[in-house]
Parts: structure tokens; sequence; C-alpha cells
């Protein structure tokens, strides 16, 4: 093998040119090839850090320090630089240990959108072992994803941390649409930790960066969005700017298809090709199966924002329209394909509220008890708060006095234990209400105590001023 050399121009370009978790693939195989540690391949030459850093993909080695290597590992230099086969050809090791990780990334992020928190959480453990070999964008969104799966957890905290990291691999402008998706998971994890204002901007921030986007952005981002806006808007009591957002988004929305079965047969073909070593189809078929969870989750984003939007046309006193889109909500949450009961359960209840509203209290009670019977299958304190003080209420003006107690009570020991104290204010000032009309005083005075101090609480940790 002959004595370290300068470069030749071409050599040089290549070099320039190459992507280095390829190169530094090149050289851990040579070095293995060789049996010789990265100790005593880099004696005398640079520290085995900085070797371990140029086989991780993560510097670019110098003229002289890829001749100094290519001579060490007996090698051309050539051998390093050599282009690759590319996609239409047979893959080379380097390039199939990249796919690989390429594949488990995007296997991470179809399992997601399936609601497979083990399987997305395996997937993501494999990729940080070599995420080195990953360029900047997929880094971006290595860690958007691990921001996703902490919100799918209820972990707001480790959502935002790993979101802030995924910011730190884009430059501006240099994956728009991650962006957005970026500012969607933060806003998504403020909200949960009760921090309305930082959650606002957030979504604001995204707005701005679809409109001002030159180019056509895929999915539905703008109604996400705008739905999400929404409930922000909702939280703060803003309910004329929630209306007109959630009004807007629908206007945004195209209505999504029942494909569940199409994109589970994509992924288990994605799956069978990944097993047999056949990255590029298997990469190909979990992204049809990606394309299609998310037109199935633009659905599920759909019921929500009619439901929300069909309750607050309810409080307005908007009966026929707000009884259009809770009835829509129901038809598509009862879709075999989503399965939503929570959702059914909602859109059950705003039913119940726009009956009682219209003082029709037998239909506005068999809508509650249509809903009490969904109560095993939905796990939102939210929406249990939210179901069993309409059903108190209703009850209440019924006359039967001992069944909204029990209601009340029923709707407390849920939402008590949560820090939705805007919920629990309702909730409070709705049971003192009714103890007042009952004639019980004392402790209806209680309850409207505790209403204010809830209310105050919800507003301070919303970032609102008095």
């Amino acid at each position: 093998m002959a004595m370290p050399r300068d470069l030749s121009s071409d050599e040089k370009a290549a070099l320039l040119g190459i992507d280095l978790e390829i190169l530094g693939e090149r050289i851990r195989r040579a070095r293995n090839e060789k049996k010789l540690s990265q100790r005593d391949l880099s004696a005398d030459l640079f520290t085995s850090a900085y070797l371990s850093s140029l086989e991780l993909g993560k510097t670019r080695p110098t003229l002289e320090t890829l001749s100094n290597l290519a001579y060490r590992l007996e090698k051309s230099v050539d051998f390093f630089l050599r282009q690759t086969s590319g996609l239409s050809g047979e893959l080379d090791e380097e390039q199939a240990r990249i796919l690989e990780v390429r594949l488990a990334l995007l296997t991470a992020q179809v399992n997601l959108e399936r609601g497979a928190d083990e399987r997305a959480e395996k997937g993501l453990q494999q990729v940080a072992l070599h995420l080195a070999r990953l360029g900047s964008l997929e880094r971006a969104r290595y860690y958007y994803l691990g921001g996703k799966f902490y919100n799918l957890r209820n972990e707001p905290g480790r959502a935002i941390e790993e979101l802030e990291e995924a910011q730190k691999y884009l430059s501006d402008g240099s994956d728009l649409e991650l962006e957005i998706l970026i500012e969607s998971a933060l806003g998504q994890a403020n909200y949960a930790q009760r921090r309305i204002m930082p959650a606002l901007t957030h979504y604001l921030t995204g707005l701005e960066k679809i409109n001002s986007a030159k180019q056509i952005l895929a999915g539905n981002l703008k109604w996400k969005l705008l739905m999400s806006l929404a409930n922000c808007y909702l939280a703060l009591n803003d309910w004329e700017q929630a209306i007109g957002a959630f009004r807007t988004a629908l206007e945004q929305a195209d209505n999504a298809l029942d494909l569940i079965s199409q994109a589970e047969l994509f992924y288990t073909q994605a799956t069978t090709y990944g097993d047999e070593g056949d990255f590029q189809r298997a990469c190909l078929s979990l992204g049809r199966s990606f394309q299609i969870y998310e037109q199935v989750e633009d659905q599920r984003q759909m019921v929500r924002t009619r439901n929300a939007l069909a309750d607050m046309q309810a409080q307005t006193g908007q009966y026929e329209s707000a009884e259009g889109h809770a009835l829509e909500a129901l038809r598509l949450s009862q879709l075999t394909s989503l399965n939503d009961h929570c959702q059914e359960l909602a859109g059950l209840v705003t039913l119940a509220i726009i009956r009682h509203k219209q003082n029709r209290l037998n239909e506005a009670r068999d809508y509650a008890n249509q809903a009490l019977k969904l109560t095993e299958s939905c796990d939102s304190v939210a929406q249990l708060g939210r179901l069993y003080q309409t059903a108190a209420e209703i009850e209440a003006d019924l006359g039967e006095k001992s069944q909204a107690e029990a209601y009340y009570r029923q709707a407390l020991s849920i939402v008590e234990a949560s820090n939705m104290a805007i919920t629990l204010a309702d909730i409070y000032h709705s049971y003192g209400q009714r103890l007042r009309a009952w004639g019980e005083v004392d402790r209806a005075f209680e309850y409207m105590e505790k209403a204010y101090r809830q209310r105050e609480k919800g507003r301070a940790e919303a970032g609102v001023g008095g």
C-alpha cells in the first residue's frame, strides 16, 4: 500500500461532498477488519476520541487525516470516497445500516400514530443508539417524536425538554412543516400544564409560519392549530375568539375516510419487508401507513372540534347549529375505526345540555343516561366531570334532589383529584346555586367560596391577570 499522499482535486471534492455517516461507517468497518482498537489506529496521529467522532459521522476529516487512515488500514483513499450505489441498485453495507436506523425512526413515528406506546418507545430507544448516523433534520425529527411520545404519556415537562432539543437541530426554514409540528407539540405540552398563555403563543407562532410559507404544506396543520388555539381561548373564557377559531378550523378541515384497515395492511407489509432486510420497500410502506394514520387522526380531531364548537354554541343559545355539530360528532365518533368513547360521550352530553336548556328535561335525561353507559370506556376527567354535573342539573330540575346530589358528589370525586381548577370551579358554583335553591344557605356559601378560590387559581395558572 502506498505511503500517505496528497489527494487529487477530484478526491478533495468527493471528501467535501460525502455523507459523513457513510464515511464513518467505512472507517469503522475497515478498522474492524484489521482487528484494531480505536486507540491502536489513532496512535501518534490524534486522540481516540477524535477517531470515535469520525466513525460516528460527527466530524469531517482533513485531507491529511484521511490519507493517513487509508495508509494504516491498507485501503485506497477511493475505498472511503467511492460513490454509493444509490436507491436504484444494491445497497452496500453502510447504506443498509443507515437505512435501517431511518426505518426504525419511521416505524416509531407510525407506532405513535397507532397509539402503540411500548412499540414506539422501543423504536425510539433503538434510534437513540445510532443517532449520530442521522443528519440534523432526522435528529430533529427524532427529538420531536420523543416530545410527542411524552405528550401521549402525559409527561409534558419531559415533552418540552425533547421538543426544545429538536429545535436546536433546525435552521430557519430547513423543514417548515417540522418546525410547525414542534410548535404545535410545545403548545400541547404547555396546555397540559395549564400554562395557557405560553401554549397560545406556540400555536400562534405555528399559524404565523403557515401563513408565511411559500410552499403548500402537507396534511391539515392549519386547522389543527386553529382547533388548539380555540381550546386556549376557551380556557381563557374568551368565547367569541374560541367560537371564531373553531368555525375557521372546520372550514379548513377535510373529512377523512375510514382507512384504518389500509393503514394496518401497509404497516404489516412494512414489517415483512423489514424482516426480510428489504429496507427500501419497508420505508415506502411505512410512509404510506403513516400518511393514512394522519388522515385517521384528522377524523378524530374533526370530532373533537365539532364537539367543542357544539358545546360553546349550546352555552350561547345557538341550539340548532350546536345540535347539528353534536350529532355529526356523534356519528363520526361511533365509526368502528375510531371507537372513541370519550368523544361519543361528549357528544351525548352536549345534546343533553341542549335539551336541558330547551327545558325538554326527559329527552335531556335520556341523552345523559346514554352517556352514563360509556363512563367505564372513558378516562377523561374533564368529560366525566362535565357529564355528572350535567346529569345532576337535569335531575335537580326534575325534582330528584337525592339523585342530583349523588351526581354532584360523583363529579367532585373525579375532578377534585385533578388540577383542573376551572372545571372544578364550575361544579362548585353549580352545586352551590342548587344548595341555595334548596334552602341550605350555609353549605351554599361554602361551595360558592370554593368556586371563587378555584376560579382565581385557574386564572393564575393560565397566566391571566385578575
